[in-house]
């Protein structure tokens, strides 16, 4: 009796102290009997000629049988949730990797969790997802696997400051997929500093516009070129400027290259900058010369900065190598240039050219200078009649 008693309260202490072990999530590997685990990996093996082929379809059967045998032959467990995501059986998946996760306890890796992570994210749910990257971050941080798709689920998730911090780390850390990672910064930058603005913490903002700039510009292609644009639109020429200017140092051989120089072009313009306009012109039109449209918008402008000669030199040039359709816009920026130089009965050949080949705005316009072009004119000869010559 005495004895009943002394293993009663064992067992009693046994409960307790794994419900409290429970409690602090500490798990515990439940391994099958020495027969049953021999079976299930007879059964492993199977598969493992398919997993090696890829052949993951044929693999699945095999691993089902391991797993019927023996539910937490770890093996099959990570394997078959493998083979699920391969063939696009996300939930399935899923199972296996909580299966898995829950048989290991103390002996989980961080692979196990980015896995899982991978199968949450595959069904778009990413707030779970993100608690499995973190879980495998804190086991194995240096993984740049992790921390990539860490950094992405605290931007799907909206949470941009974790965002940013986590892929810096994986931009310091991660040479080889450096390229990705400053795609997915840039983006949790600027959504980080518009998160700040509208809670008016100016220094936080800057912070994270700053860091939008130096990420952006250096990850180049569509991001560094929307950071150009988005100034722009912005108003912000001083900033699309700096952008762009960063954007030609780092992609010298961009194929954006050419409009790149028209952002900076105009930007220049906006703000004043009428040489290192022109200039930004003329780089885009040696990339693109036979674009009449901007040949004559450059030409415009020569003109109304009174650089007559060059408007006319230039006017010239363009036309020689634009089509029929870029000559209409060439020769109305010629038309402005022969103002320029006084010469408006030519001027207004130039503008009647427009009218006759032209269409929409353009043509318009270039009616009305032919008005205009007469008036001057008449007031010139007025002018030439009341001094007696």
């Amino acid at each position: 009796m005495q004895m009943n008693r002394s293993v009663r309260k064992q067992l009693v202490l046994s409960a307790v102290l794994l419900g409290v072990l429970s409690t602090l999530g500490v798990g515990f590997a439940l391994a099958c009997p020495p027969e049953q685990d021999s079976q299930a990996e007879q059964a492993y093996m199977v598969a493992v000629g398919f997993i090696q082929n890829r052949n993951w379809q044929e693999a699945i059967p095999s691993l089902q049988s391991a797993l019927a045998i023996c539910p937490d032959h770890t093996n099959s467990l990570r394997w078959l949730g493998k083979a699920y995501m391969a063939t696009d059986q996300y939930d399935q998946a899923l199972e296996q990797y909580e299966a898995l996760i829950a048989s290991l306890g103390n002996d989980i890796t961080a692979n196990d969790y980015m896995e899982q992570g991978m199968a949450y994210a595959k069904l778009k749910q990413y707030k779970e997802a993100r608690i499995s990257y973190i879980k495998a971050e804190r086991l194995d941080g240096a993984n740049c696997n992790i921390l990539y798709n860490l950094g992405a689920m605290n931007l799907a998730t909206r949470n941009y400051e974790d965002a940013v911090a986590t892929l810096e780390k994986a931009y310091e850390s991660c040479p080889d997929i450096r390229e990705h990672v400053l795609k997915q910064l840039a983006k949790a930058s600027e959504m980080a500093a518009e998160r700040a603005e509208k809670k008016g913490d100016v220094e936080a903002a800057a912070n994270f516009r700053a860091k939008l700039g130096q990420y952006a510009s250096s990850a180049g292609g569509a991001v560094g070129y929307k950071l150009i644009t988005d100034r722009m639109n912005s108003k912000d020429y001083r900033g699309a400027i700096d952008a762009a200017q960063d954007y030609l140092a780092k992609n010298p051989d961009d194929d954006r290259n050419d409009s790149v120089y028209l952002n900076l072009a105009r930007s220049q313009n906006a703000i004043g900058q009428a040489t290192a306009s022109f200039a930004s012109y003329k780089s885009y039109l040696g990339l693109k010369p036979a674009d009449g449209k901007v040949a004559g918008e450059l030409i415009e402008k020569l003109a109304a900065a009174e650089r007559c000669d060059e408007a006319l030199a230039e006017s010239q040039a363009a036309w020689n190598r634009t089509d029929a359709n870029g000559k209409v816009y060439v020769a109305y920026g010629w038309g402005k240039a022969l103002e320029c130089a006084g010469s408006y009965v030519d001027a207004k050949e130039k503008f009647q050219y427009c009218v006759t080949n032209g269409s929409g705005d353009i043509k318009g316009w270039a009616g009305q200078e032919i008005t205009r072009q007469e008036q001057l004119e008449e007031r010139r000869q007025m002018q030439r009649q009341n001094a007696g010559r």
